[in-house]
């Protein structure tokens, strides 16, 4: 089925699968923007909601214990009381109408830190070019989450630009060593040789619940986050080594979810300890019979463990779709709240 051009194309008919295949090309476009901010602050908040956020949490994995920078990553309504005037406040909006991000600037605004905003029109823009705030516009024409290699590269290209790091620079590193690897996950890639195709077929009847270490927490939000939306199937996620001290009792001493899969992602990059504990935690799971599913993402950086991550991802809830007859496209439930609390 899912090597069939005819079965995919009208499973599709909104075509996410052209727009999950722009994740790399976009992302080393988007890694080579200036940042409109030059002047190292004290400290960063990078605020968005949903997929304009997820920008913000692969930073925050990618510079953690990297940058000189302190980082945060606000998904609320309201900017930390914390931040002032040597602060920086990077506010992210795709469409640059999301509430929680406008509210968030007109926080910014008030507290006159340093502003740098990135969408692609909208209120956002508007409010940006009238009032002369620094920002990065990237091209439209996508769904949020389906533009993230811009989103994240622009959002990369203007922590580079205030010291916190290289991370544009690594990031455009790793997505031209990832080129290969995104190909052999693509529709054309044949289901024997195609990881994405293959984990897909082993999810269908599953509530996948993902696991990922700390350094790439990331990654499993985009995987519950993608599946959710693209394959619209509930899916949920959590990291070691916090499972180990609350959920880890569930799976082991609960009822057995029949339904539930646990997922565990194994970067090639781990602290030694987490290494212990995720292959400890695997190691009981098989002995109680929940048949985790082991996913390695492959990398010689932290960036390309990323990036392997997110293309996996993305691919896998896109033919998750498919299989369930379901349109990748549309999110309709989410417009609808917007409607609602307009």
């Amino acid at each position: 089925m899912l090597d069939d051009p005819k079965v995919i194309a009208s499973a599709d008919p909104t075509r996410m699968g052209d727009q999950v295949k722009t994740f790399i090309p976009n992302l080393i476009e988007a890694t080579s923007f200036k940042g409109p901010i030059t002047s190292t602050p004290n400290r960063i908040c990078l605020s968005g909601i949903g997929g304009s956020a997820m920008a913000s949490d692969f930073l925050s994995d990618l510079l953690y214990g990297v940058s000189p920078v302190a980082l945060y990553v606000n998904r609320g309504v309201t900017l930390p009381h914390w931040v002032g005037k040597d602060d920086v406040s990077i506010i992210t909006s795709y469409s640059g109408n999301t509430q929680e991000a406008l509210d968030v600037l007109q926080s910014s605004q008030k507290v006159g830190c340093k502003i740098c905003c990135i969408t692609c029109g909208g209120n956002m823009l508007d409010i940006c070019e009238r009032e002369s705030l620094p920002h990065i516009k990237v091209p439209g024409g996508m769904q949020p989450r389906a533009a993230l290699g811009y989103l994240l590269g622009a959002a990369a290209a203007a922590l580079e630009g205030m010291g916190a790091g290289r991370p544009a620079s690594e990031l455009r590193a790793a997505a031209k060593n990832s080129i290969t690897a995104a190909e052999r996950m693509g529709p054309a890639s044949p289901t024997e040789k195609n990881v994405a195709k293959k984990l897909a077929s082993m999810m269908t009847q599953n509530i996948p619940i993902i696991y990922a270490p700390r350094n790439i927490r990331s990654v499993a939000v985009r995987w519950q986050n993608q599946i959710n939306e693209n394959s619209k199937m509930l899916a949920f996620s959590g990291e070691v080594p916090e499972m180990n001290h609350n959920q880890l009792v569930g799976w082991l001493q609960g009822d057995k979810c029949s339904s539930c899969r646990p997922v565990f992602l194994i970067p090639s990059i781990m602290d030694p300890t987490v290494e212990k504990m995720t292959m400890v935690t695997i190691q009981m799971f098989n002995d109680r019979g929940l048949d985790p599913l082991v996913v390695p993402l492959h990398g010689n950086t932290p960036a390309e463990n990323l990036i392997s991550g997110i293309i996996l991802g993305d691919y896998l809830s896109y033919y998750l779709a498919i299989l369930r007859g379901a349109d990748p496209g549309p999110v309709p439930a989410i417009q609808e709240f917007k409607k609602r609390i307009a």
